[in-house]
């Protein structure tokens, strides 16, 4: 059984990691990345994980507001849209139902960058319907909310 490596995703055999990159579980393909490649997938991992969070503290936001000065578009857009996000909504329960009622442009815009695959069904709140699609009822009972997701 090999280690884990966080930077590229893959298990790699014992012998793949040197004595830091153990501890690190970094392999040795990807410490020979540049700083910035490597605090750039950390970045990455960090915005992504915080949405699976029960909370977006104090202490998550200073880090979302540093990562509005990265120089790649991508970590600060992203950053944008959790901070925005943490505004409205810190609290993991009811988050997407919030958003969907308060901000759907901003929820629209999770899923455009690829932050959010669709609104969970056990989050949303019932009143929270297209106005297209008034009144109609999932299998469950609930709302159908299935036009929120992205189809693949």
């Amino acid at each position: 059984m090999g280690h884990y490596c966080w930077v590229c995703g893959r298990t790699r055999a014992n012998e793949k990691f040197s004595g830091k990159g153990h501890a690190r579980h970094i392999c040795k393909d990807c410490q020979r990345l540049p700083r910035e490649e490597l605090d750039a997938v950390q970045a990455l991992r960090d915005i992504d994980g915080l949405l699976d969070q029960r909370n977006i503290s104090d202490r998550n936001i200073s880090r979302l507001e540093s990562l509005l000065r990265s120089p790649r578009e991508e970590i600060r857009q992203k950053a944008e849209l959790l901070l925005d996000v943490a505004r409205i909504a810190p609290r993991k329960r009811k988050r997407w139902g919030i958003l969907a009622k308060q901000e759907p442009d901003l929820l629209n815009r999770l899923i455009e960058v690829g932050l959010l695959l669709g609104v969970p069904f056990a989050e949303a709140s019932d009143d929270v319907l297209d106005e297209e699609k008034p009144g109609e009822v999932g299998e469950d009972g609930g709302a159908d909310l299935s036009y929120l997701f992205v189809e693949e």
